[in-house]
C-alpha cells in the first residue's frame, strides 16, 4: 500500500474535485501496461496516468473486490 500512495492520493483529488456523481454522470478508468491508469469523468480524463497493475488491481477491488463499497453497485457494474 505504501508504494502506491502518491497514486491513491491522485484518486482522492480527483473525487474530491467533483462533490457527488450523480445519475447519468459517467466514471471510467482504463489501465495501461508501462503507462498506468487513466481515470476519466464524462469521458475526460483526469490528468496523466497513475499507479501499476498492482495500483489498478487495488483500486478495482473497491467496487467488484470480495468486499465492495457497495454490493447493488457491483452487480450492477457486473451487469447481475
Amino acid at each position: 500500500v505504501q508504494k502506491h500512495a502518491a497514486s491513491s492520493t491522485r484518486l482522492i483529488e480527483i473525487f474530491s474535485g467533483k462533490p457527488k456523481l450523480v445519475s447519468g454522470d459517467t466514471f471510467a478508468m482504463e489501465y495501461l501496461p508501462g503507462k498506468g491508469t487513466t481515470f476519466f469523468i464524462q469521458g475526460q480524463p483526469q490528468g496523466a496516468p497513475v499507479g501499476d497493475a498492482e495500483f489498478f488491481g487495488m483500486v478495482l477491488k473497491i467496487w467488484v473486490g470480495p468486499a465492495p463499497a457497495d454490493f447493488k453497485l457491483k452487480d450492477a457494474l457486473l451487469g447481475l
